[in-house]
């Protein structure tokens, strides 16, 4: 929050009302500010944990974000096919990745507080999480 002293030595009532509103509108602009970005940051960190948490139901070994994003970078490799459980756990792990975080960061605040991560449609604009 700005604050500053600023002294008024000729001037009308109005103009100090005008001052008042400017930095009351700068100390909201501001707290929305850091409401919007606390608010990105807890909605990337619930996708991650919806992400995991539908991840570990099909293949409960890859329970951690940074072991499935490592094993998604080698999934080409694998010697035997990777098996549908494990094509789904790789699909919603891109999704979390390319699809849901990159879209928190062009949301309003209005919007990211209608955003709900455990929802089939999260953004309610037909983005589904992969079944």
């Amino acid at each position: 929050m700005r604050t500053s002293a600023v002294v008024i030595t000729q001037g009308t009532p109005r103009s100090s009302r005008v001052w008042t509103a400017t930095e009351n509108l700068d100390r909201d602009t501001e707290e929305m500010a850091q409401t919007l970005s606390s608010l990105r940051k807890r909605r990337r960190q619930e996708f991650i944990s919806e992400g995991i948490t539908r991840i570990t139901t099909s293949v409960p070994e890859w329970d951690t974000f940074e072991r499935v994003a490592l094993i998604a970078s080698i999934f080409n490799m694998f010697g035997n096919p990777p098996n549908a459980a494990q094509n789904l756990a790789k699909d919603i792990y891109l999704f979390v990745k390319n699809t849901a975080l990159p879209k928190l960061t062009l949301l309003t605040l209005v919007q990211l507080q209608a955003v709900s991560p455990t929802a089939a449609d999260p953004f309610d604009d037909g983005t589904l999480w992969p079944t």
